[in-house]
């Protein structure tokens, strides 16, 4: 049976998750986690699509993208995928895949915020959210939307406090 096509449209954000094969590491030192992200950086930029926030653990990727057309998160992606593979297998001295088939994408509705992007922070070295991790921030945004994201989300936790719902 083939493959369901990704849900694609420009300008909705999507969670994308990664994950190592075997759900082995994918990062084996710090230079990897930087390699991995001015990768990302430089194919965002390339293509025009925002790169919101970011989760980087030792053996899965979780990231916030937002495609100002139809096609970029799946170039990105790729594109990644094959840099960042050729680069760990010439470092590590090592043949074949990384990762565990294919991405997983979600849209994110910027108003209701993604439910399933509750990701437990404390303790993760590389997020790009300094509040939360506190050591080794590098931030990726070079634009004025995650902040928006952030406070929306904020004041729909403020109101289902106070009224239950929301």
């Amino acid at each position: 049976m083939p493959r369901q096509p990704r849900i694609d449209l420009p300008h909705i954000a999507r969670h994308v998750v990664q994950r190592g094969n075997d759900r082995r590491p994918c990062f084996f030192q710090d230079v990897d986690y930087l390699r991995y992200l001015s990768e990302l950086r430089e194919l965002a930029k390339r293509a025009g699509c925002a790169s919101h926030v970011y989760v980087l653990m030792t053996n899965h990727v979780h990231l916030l993208l937002t495609p100002s057309q139809a096609g970029q998160v799946i170039a990105i992606m790729q594109a990644l995928g094959r840099r960042y593979v050729h680069y760990v297998n010439d470092r590590c001295y090592r043949a074949g895949t990384l990762w565990e088939g294919r991405y997983k994408a979600c849209p994110v509705d910027s108003q209701l915020g993604c439910r399933s992007t509750n990701f437990r922070l404390r303790g993760f070295d590389w997020a790009a959210n300094a509040a939360i991790a506190r050591t080794r921030y590098r931030p990726i945004p070079e634009h004025d939307r995650s902040p928006v994201i952030a406070t929306q989300a904020r004041q729909r936790l403020s109101v289902r406090a106070r009224t239950g719902r929301g």
